[in-house]
């Protein structure tokens, strides 16, 4: 009994640890959730700008052709009144040649149509002012309308490579739950879910959950399959039971030194295919407990997503375990012949279990 009352009082710490250990990284992972929420906030406002900047620039392209039919009804006013000026002095001068040497009223005549050259003169010289501020005007414009579209399309670039990498990411997310029966999920640790691995019951799924804190890698088992899954039909009340696979400890310690991820995922698969065939004594059998493996292991990184919540599904499981550029796409953590019938490939083919 002291031996069991001990057992109890080290679980209990064990425990309390991990809820600690939970809280803290639930904490990481909500201000993950909120920076993520601030960049698309941001993303959404450059939109936004790169809108209203789209209406600027009209606004100011219909000022341009207001500007330049001015420019050209200024310059036709221009020249009209030259050619009249040329035809008055014309007028003038032959006036001059044939009015007597001296005569009073003509000469007030002269010094008045003199006076009416001169103000004519000053209005051309205003309206060559004018036209030459029309004409800056228009070349400020055209640099305004020159930056304005450019950054437009840069921003048009921007949005379409985007949109095309969410689309690259939905196809790969649908090509792994669909073909592979593949699903990743983030949470306390990233679960790994798999299903068609039953072939009598291909819905059946078979999980594990791998946590990777304090540079140590766990490892939780968790699979819809019991000691009374030869019966005909399923046990649904049985399903809360949590048998550990035979040899998981190794796979973690080996996850732990080679820090392959990947390959740990594919061995972890085929342990479960070949549980699902019949083989019961690969498994052994707790009662309602979760046994954790724990080993210290090098900084890796991992991703979890979920593909059933959210239209992009990336994003970070826990605080120590850092995003993969999914600039890159995703990689399969299956073996190479599933790679290679990846969509990225362009190849569609079943997938054997």
């Amino acid at each position: 009994m002291t031996s069991m009352e001990s057992g109890r009082t080290k679980i209990e710490e064990l425990r309390r640890v991990c809820d600690r250990e939970i809280a803290a990284n639930q904490q990481k992972f909500d201000a993950a959730v909120a920076s993520f929420g601030k960049s698309l906030q941001t993303v959404r406002c450059n939109a936004e700008q790169s809108a209203h900047n789209q209406a600027e620039v009209g606004k100011l392209k219909a000022q341009l052709r207001e500007r330049e039919d001015e420019l050209v009804k200024a310059l036709a006013g221009v020249e009209m009144v030259t050619e009249n000026i040329m035809f008055y002095v014309d007028l003038l001068m032959v006036a001059w040649r044939s009015l007597p040497t001296v005569k009073t009223r003509k000469e007030a005549k002269r010094m008045a149509i003199i006076d009416s050259l001169s103000e004519t003169r000053v209005k051309v010289a205003e309206l060559r002012k004018i036209v030459q501020d029309q004409a800056a005007r228009k070349d400020e414009y055209a640099a305004i309308l020159s930056q304005q579209s450019k950054a437009l399309m840069d921003a048009k670039e921007k949005n379409k490579l985007a949109s095309k990498h969410r689309e690259e990411m939905q196809e790969a997310f649908s090509w792994y739950n669909r073909v592979l029966g593949f699903r990743i999920d983030g949470g306390h640790g990233v679960k790994f879910t798999f299903t068609n691995i039953n072939r009598k019951r291909p819905a059946e799924e078979y999980s594990f959950t791998i946590r990777h804190s304090h540079d140590m890698y766990t490892c939780r088992c968790c699979c819809f399959f019991c000691a009374f899954n030869l019966l005909t039909e399923p046990v649904v009340s049985v399903l809360d039971c949590n048998p550990l696979l035979n040899g998981t400890e190794e796979l973690v310690n080996e996850l732990n030194k080679s820090n392959g991820l990947f390959q740990f995922v594919r061995v972890m698969r085929e342990k479960f295919q070949a549980a699902a065939s019949g083989s019961v004594s690969h498994y052994i059998y707790e009662d309602q407990d979760t046994t954790s493996i724990s080993l210290s292991a090098p900084v890796s990184t991992v991703s979890a997503v979920s593909v059933d919540e959210s239209p992009l599904p990336l994003r970070e499981a826990s605080g120590n375990i850092k995003k993969v550029n999914h600039l890159k796409g995703v990689k399969s953590p299956l073996s190479a012949s599933a790679v290679r019938r990846s969509p990225r490939f362009k190849v569609n083919k079943p997938v054997e279990h």
